[in-house]
């Protein structure tokens, strides 16, 4: 007969029901706070070590690649100097935030 008794003692009540729910959606949100920091440290991670290769950059007119997307691509001076020549005033190559520079 004990053990009948320690059964009927673990039967969840709607409270006890309502904490565990509780505490499955904290856990849950830390996990995905947790995940969501590890991957925003090797973000600042990635952006500090190419910072720091920038500055090792001896010649200042190397071609530096610019992350567009999910990928990376070359800003080509020499064509845009060419398209430039070619149409002059009639084409817009840079952005307004350049031309304020």
């Amino acid at each position: 007969m004990v053990g009948v008794t320690e059964t009927v003692k673990n039967v969840p009540t709607a409270e006890d029901q309502q904490q565990i729910n509780k505490f499955a959606r904290l856990h849950k949100a830390y996990l995905e706070n947790k995940e969501q920091l590890a991957f925003l440290n090797n973000t600042s991670q990635n952006l500090t070590d190419a910072e720091n290769e920038l500055m090792l950059l001896d010649d200042e007119e190397s071609k530096v690649p610019i992350l567009v997307g999910s990928i990376f691509v070359h800003q080509d001076q020499e064509l845009r100097a060419i398209l430039y020549s070619k149409f002059g005033d009639n084409i817009q190559l840079e952005d307004e935030q350049d031309n304020d520079k």
